[in-house]
């Protein structure tokens, strides 16, 4: 009870009329008329349930902009002197939306500027960690009425099973039975197909590592930001990078990282 009490004092906080004012998720006219109701919608409940989840704000503070895109990406408007992030999306149906929007706000809770496979990884965890969250508070307290019916769960397992066809079927096997150890073992070993890159097998990959990573609990908390902790970082390289996290970050989400295979030295 204290801490359903805490977390809800959390929530008052983030949406205080000075916080809320600061940054707020607004979409734009790109997005098709017949859906902004939805993503606005959307997008404010797993805005704050991500607050929620990392316990703070964005390390770069600023009004979230969602717009319709070719691919789903978040940017800045400037990355020198940003003033606005850009959030775009390709899809408006409300389940898809919801898991697209969320991997982009693991994005803006690390940091946008920098990306690598650990980054994406943990992006892709919270994606389904949100849709699991939803699919519980919607039956009850949805951000519209109409989406109180919607599957976020069977959505969540029918995309992890699509993306696992493309691993062998010992991983897979090891999934089903919770054999992370087999599962971890898998991902140091082809850590090179966690990287950004063109290998077909990436979002097979991405989703293996991010069922890894929520294979125990998460301290979300000690994520937020870690994206920028880089050489050179973005206060010196303002603009966007695909780097490694310096070995001394490593440490800090050492828990996190050893499930899928890295910073496990003792």
């Amino acid at each position: 009870m204290a801490l359903m009490r805490a977390y809800a004092c959390l929530l008052v906080a983030l949406m205080d009329g000075t916080a809320a004012a600061q940054t707020m998720v607004q979409v734009d006219q790109s997005i098709p008329e017949d859906s902004r109701d939805m993503v606005q919608a959307v997008a404010r409940d797993i805005y704050f349930e991500v607050l929620g989840l990392f316990q703070g704000r964005p390390p770069l503070d600023l009004p979230i902009a969602i717009y319709h895109s070719d691919l789903p990406i978040t940017s800045l408007n400037d990355w020198s002197a940003p003033t606005e992030i850009r959030i775009g999306t390709t899809v408006f149906e409300p389940r898809q939306f919801a898991f697209q929007f969320s991997h982009e706000m693991g994005h803006v809770m690390l940091d946008p500027r920098r990306n690598n496979g650990f980054v994406d990884a943990v992006c892709a965890a919270l994606s389904l960690e949100v849709l699991s969250r939803l699919s519980v508070k919607w039956r009850t307290a949805p951000p519209l009425p109409s989406l109180r019916s919607v599957d976020l769960l069977g959505y969540r397992k029918d995309t992890e099973s699509q993306a696992l066809r493309d691993v062998p079927s010992t991983i897979t096997d090891a999934v089903s039975n919770e054999d992370w150890t087999t599962v971890t073992a898998y991902l140091r070993d082809h850590r090179q197909e966690i990287e950004p890159g063109d290998d077909p097998r990436y979002r097979a990959m991405q989703t293996l590592a991010a069922l890894a990573i929520l294979s125990k609990p998460v301290d979300w908390q000690t994520l937020r930001g870690i994206a920028a902790c880089t050489e050179p970082d973005p206060k010196t390289d303002a603009n966007f990078r695909v780097l490694p996290l310096r070995a001394g970050c490593l440490v800090r989400v050492r828990d996190i990282a050893c499930r899928i295979g890295s910073a496990c030295a003792p």
